[in-house]
């Protein structure tokens, strides 16, 4: 199956966010705001992230559910 040029920029968009969570450090908390600020657009990200269970919402921000998904995209 191919991917079209939008289906592949939403992936990529998907790794540079998880990437950048997951930097962040083992059981850390990025708040909404800071994401945000880096990831202006990234309300979708967030949603499919969330239905995926690949995070969770914690207080004001998110982490990774399972500390080997996170160690997978550093």
């Amino acid at each position: 199956m191919r991917f079209s040029a939008p289906t592949k920029a939403a992936n990529f968009a998907h790794l540079v966010f998880n990437c950048s969570l997951a930097a962040q450090g083992e059981g850390a908390i990025v708040s909404r705001q800071t994401l945000l600020q880096q990831f202006p657009h990234a309300e979708i990200t967030f949603n499919l992230l969330l239905q995926r269970e690949l995070i969770e919402e914690v207080d004001d921000g998110y982490r990774f559910q399972v500390e080997l998904i996170r160690r997978w995209f550093i």
